[in-house]
């Protein structure tokens, strides 16, 4: 037998094993299997050749804009989340609401999470993935997910976890009730394992905590998830969520939840039940784990046009007051009074600290009016105790709602929002920033100089 013909008849084999059998053939690749080594995971041996260079943090970086995810008359995305992984892959995330646009649990149509990961800091991405298996009709159990949040393992280096609402979610009262549905990836997002349920015992313990009449209806907010790095007294690793869920008047309850060991069992966190006067909390987002350990909740403000509502809590979630240091009234919401905006799901991200660059400064990604409309990257250099509104992305005129944002490691941010509304749908967009484009400052690349040694080299 010739070599041609040897390598004809194994390269046949090759593309039959690895057909997907669950794949309806809808033009989209699919992220099966539970990780493995894969080529995320294959040590660096220098930084990545499209970390920025000196100069060009120097200048604006005039980044194009991409959709990643193309909204249309018979495709529908929403709820986006981006992360960038150890490696420095940048994975983002949507769902596929298919022609239908309806919410998990609100419909018994079928809704999958999808992704596409970029190797080059978000310059090229591969094609849509889904996260297997295809959801089906149906609320009941998990074979529907959407609203995905996804963490960054600290102790686990290359590891992901996203956890999607649910069974009935929101919807329901509680019958069929909310259900979270876990899928991991060890290879710094490239594959990801299928979707398994966890956390059900948070019903019970909620049930036992002394908050009277909530029920099995809730979700955790969207976006990217906050994993601490163990400041102040933190337990390094700790995922750490907002749980939005309701009484049986209907009625929002807030608590936070908390992973020690990378998504496997989930725990009650501390409750917020209370805003003094200054709106209605909706969605939740724990943002930022602070110097001094200090964890932040932004929470969406379901009164159109009022502040986005903020908690603080000092021991790892476990309890939430008004203001720092255990400050104001515990279990109630404070607000930002200079950053207002409509009632939409948004979210923050530590970008630098005193101590390890040059000086702390937070960021959030809001819209901008009282409507679901504009954007625009609001800083605080007073960890988060304010915000000046410092670069705008969409005008007051756009459609603008559901956000992510995260840091690359050459001090590059990228944001992932939902932009155009068609009906209950959205455009998801992907855009890419540095420091001078936020405030017209530079970005000392010494700051991830020979980035790749402390996590790769031997």
């Amino acid at each position: 037998m010739s070599k041609l013909k040897l390598f004809l008849i194994l390269a046949s084999a090759l593309l039959i094993s690895c057909a997907n059998p669950n794949d309806p053939d809808n033009g989209n690749d699919t992220g099966t299997g539970g990780g493995g080594t894969g080529g995320g995971s294959i040590p660096l041996t220098s930084n990545p050749s499209w970390f920025l260079t000196a100069e060009q943090q120097s200048k604006a970086l005039n980044f194009q804009e991409q959709i990643l995810f193309d909204t249309t008359d018979g495709q529908k995305y929403r709820i986006p989340a981006i992360i960038c992984a150890d490696n420095g892959n940048l994975i983002a995330f949507a769902d596929d609401r298919h022609s239908h646009g309806s919410d998990i649990g609100q419909t018994a149509n079928a809704v999958d999470v999808v992704f596409k990961l970029s190797k080059d800091g978000g310059q090229t991405w591969s094609t849509i993935k889904t996260i297997l298996p295809f959801s089906t009709a149906g609320n009941t159990g998990i074979n529907n997910k959407g609203d995905v949040i996804v963490f960054k393992s600290v102790n686990n280096p290359g590891t992901l976890v996203a956890m999607a609402a649910s069974g009935g979610a929101w919807f329901g009262s509680g019958n069929p009730q909310a259900r979270f549905a876990q899928s991991k990836s060890t290879d710094n997002g490239e594959t990801w394992s299928q979707w398994k349920e966890v956390g059900q015992n948070i019903w019970d313990e909620i049930s036992t905590s002394g908050v009277g009449g909530v029920t099995k209806a809730g979700f955790l907010a969207s976006g990217r998830g906050l994993t601490l790095v163990g400041k102040g007294n933190n337990v390094k690793g700790r995922m750490v969520a907002g749980l939005m869920t309701q009484n049986q008047n209907k009625a929002t309850v807030i608590y936070s939840m908390y992973s020690d060991d990378d998504g496997e069992t989930w725990h009650k966190g501390g409750y917020v039940g209370g805003s003094d006067g200054n709106g209605t909390y909706n969605e939740p987002k724990v943002i930022a784990e602070l110097n001094d350990g200090t964890l932040v909740m932004s929470t969406r403000n379901n009164t159109q046009g009022n502040a986005r509502l903020r908690a603080y809590s000092t021991d790892g979630g476990i309890s939430w007051y008004q203001q720092k240091n255990n400050g104001g009234k515990k279990e109630t919401f404070s607000a930002w009074a200079e950053m207002t905006g409509s009632n939409t799901d948004s979210e923050g991200v530590v970008y630098t600290r005193q101590g390890e660059q040059d000086k702390n400064r937070v960021l959030h990604l809001h819209t901008t009016e009282a409507t679901r409309n504009g954007m625009a990257l609001w800083l605080s250099e007073d960890e988060t105790d304010t915000w000046t509104k410092k670069l705008t992305l969409e005008s007051g005129s756009m459609t603008c709602c559901y956000n992510s944002i995260d840091v690359l490691p050459d001090g590059t941010v990228v944001v992932l929002y939902e932009r155009n509304a068609m009906g209950n749908a959205y455009d998801i967009v992907f855009n890419k920033f540095n420091l001078f484009d936020i405030s017209g400052e530079t970005y000392n690349a010494d700051y991830y100089k020979d980035w790749y040694v402390g996590r790769y080299a031997q």
